[in-house]
């Protein structure tokens, strides 16, 4: 959610800060993605670099994945089970199982 701390004034008028609250749910749901990422991209035997070439994303978008920092979207994630040359299916099933093995309890 979003969150407004009190407003600094500046040039005569209010300036909110915002802060973005990620849920517990978000943060894990990217970090379990991040572990499946990796674990497919490295037995693909690709660095971040030539994985991403092949995605048409960004290296640093990678790693940004990588680390939980980023959700990628529907577009992204086709790309990238092409490249790992598995379904959306069975990414979904390994992200599903990587989630229950981290937390699972908070299914």
């Amino acid at each position: 959610g979003l969150r407004l701390r009190h407003p600094h004034w500046h040039a005569q008028f209010p300036v909110y800060i915002v802060y973005i609250q990620f849920s517990k749910f978000t943060i894990m749901i990217n970090e379990a993605f991040a572990k499946v990422l990796k674990r497919l991209r490295t037995k693909k035997n690709l660095n971040q670099e030539a994985f991403g070439f092949e995605c048409e994303i960004h290296r640093t978008y990678v790693s940004q994945l990588e680390r939980g920092l980023k959700s990628p979207s529907l577009k992204t994630l086709y790309k990238i089970s092409t490249v790992l040359e598995i379904s959306l299916e069975e990414l979904m099933r390994l992200l599903e199982k990587e989630m229950k093995r981290v937390s699972p309890d908070q299914l």
